[in-house]
């Protein structure tokens, strides 16, 4: 071997190394902000869960909750790691508290699970995953309980537009990309409707992180872009 094809040889291994850790790094960041994303989308279930207490309403309670059982069990599969997967196990079975309190319709026991909540997911949220990332949950039966926490996602972030907390609205949009993969790994509807999930879902997916790694700082122009998510979000609608 020449010494020319050496130096060549090892000038393409330090490229590929250099090419690999960066792309590591790029794929490390968007793991992060996905996790930042459905960690502060908790959050919210978290604060609409207070004020539906506040407003007396229990059925509007236990939905919130359900949502956030969702959220977080989506944040779970983010690494293997047991630290990781204990402190998110933690938020789940007290989110299923705060459900199980709002269907007794008592006041004192709901404020309580929602204090224990709150007190689990700051807990959760010192932990960073470490591990591998698991496979994302598969619906069995209706993909009915995945499309509620869609819409109570984009209701978030139609909401953070018109205060103009475009960054919210993003984080809502980088939830909605999460939550249109667990769509396409359904295994509810009919089987001539499954076959188009994947190309839907798709479409969606890719609106979805359109919007959520837009540049773009004003609301006008990630509006337009998350009018793009509903519009593929209705397409699929269609096919149900």
């Amino acid at each position: 071997m020449s010494r020319a094809f050496r130096w060549l040889l090892h000038g393409l291994v330090v490229a590929f190394g250099i090419f690999a850790a960066g792309f590591a790094v790029e794929a490390n960041a968007a793991d992060d902000a996905v996790i930042a994303a459905l960690q502060f989308s908790i959050s919210k279930n978290i604060a609409h869960a207070r004020e539906h207490l506040d407003a007396v309403d229990y059925k509007s309670l236990a939905q919130s909750a359900g949502n956030l059982q969702f959220l977080a069990d989506l944040l779970r599969t983010k690494s293997e790691d047991t630290p990781w997967q204990e402190a998110i196990g933690n938020v789940i079975a007290a989110a299923k508290e705060v459900q199980s309190a709002a269907g007794t319709g008592d006041a004192a026991k709901c404020r309580a699970a929602i204090e224990a909540l709150e007190k689990a997911t700051a807990l959760a949220a010192s932990k960073k995953p470490s591990g591998n990332p698991q496979p994302l949950p598969r619906p069995a039966g209706s993909i009915r309980p995945v499309m509620l926490v869609m819409d109570a996602v984009r209701g978030d972030a139609k909401v953070a537009l018109l205060a103009g907390e475009v960054q919210d609205a993003k984080k809502g949009a980088y939830v909605l990309s999460e939550l249109g993969r667990v769509v396409s790994n359904s295994s509810g509807g009919n089987a001539k409707n499954r076959e188009r999930w994947p190309e839907l879902s798709g479409a969606f997916v890719e609106a979805a992180l359109a919007a959520a790694r837009s540049p773009a700082e004003d609301a006008a122009t990630v509006r337009q872009l998350m009018r793009s998510v509903s519009q593929r979000c209705e397409t699929c609608h269609e096919t149900r």
